[in-house]
Order: C-alpha cells, then structure tokens, then sequence
C-alpha cells in the first residue's frame, strides 16, 4: 500500500502539495452522508485509496479504513463501494474545474504524478482531456 501511517499518499515524484490529497481533503469536507460514519476523514482517505488502488476490491479498502478508525468497525466492502458512488460526482468535480492550478502549481493534465493516479478512470475522465486546461 502506497499510504503513510497518517493515511496520506506515498508516491515517488510526488507534487509536494499532492493533487490527490487535495482533492480527496475538498471531497471529504465537502460530502455530506447518510451515514454518521462517513466523516471527513475516512471519506479523504476512501479517496486516496481509489487514487492508489483503483475502483474495485472494496473488501481490501474495507479492511484498510477499518485499521485506521475505530468508528468503522462495522464497515464491509459493500459499505464503502455506496461511499464511492455517493461521493464520486463530487470527485469529477474537484477534477475538471477548468484551468484549477492546485498549489504545487500544476493541473490534473499537467501532473508528474498523473500515470500513478486512478481517480481519472474512476469517474470516466480522459487525462488527455485535462491537459489544455
């Protein structure tokens, strides 16, 4: 796994003010849930792990939330893929804000770090797309 002990991406070439924490930290405090489990934080952290991981194996990212809040004890894979799809339009989002420089500087089309990154092809975004942006 490719997160830190404080549930933050670990990416070689990362931005230093990493583009996926941003937008998982805009999503997580932006997303309101029908769960009192979902806080901000394991909502981030759903996110960087979609960053990292990709869509699927929602057990796995089960067990890792789980690891990380005790609140989330209960949690299972079935949980956290109607988590995803709740706060994914809310990814596309913070995605594809036209000509949103992040504050290392660079777009999503732009970003070293953008062939590590699945949180393109989790909300149907071309890269590509993004770059004249």
């Amino acid at each position: 796994m490719l997160l830190d002990q404080h549930g933050k991406l670990k990416i070689e070439s990362q931005c230093p003010d990493s583009v996926h924490d941003e937008v998982a930290h805009a999503v997580g405090t932006s997303s309101s849930s029908s769960s009192d489990m979902w806080t901000p934080k394991p909502t981030e952290m759903l996110v960087q792990l979609v960053a990292v991981d990709g869509l699927g194996d929602w057990q796995h990212k089960a067990e890792q939330l789980r690891s990380r809040f005790d609140e989330l004890a209960k949690l299972d894979g079935e949980m956290v893929h109607a988590r995803w799809d709740e706060v994914r339009p809310r990814v596309k989002h913070e995605l594809t804000q036209q000509d949103l420089k992040r504050a290392c500087g660079h777009t999503c089309g732009t970003c070293p770090t953008k062939s590590s990154c699945h949180l393109h092809e989790a909300v149907d975004i071309e890269i590509e797309d993004l770059a004249g942006q």
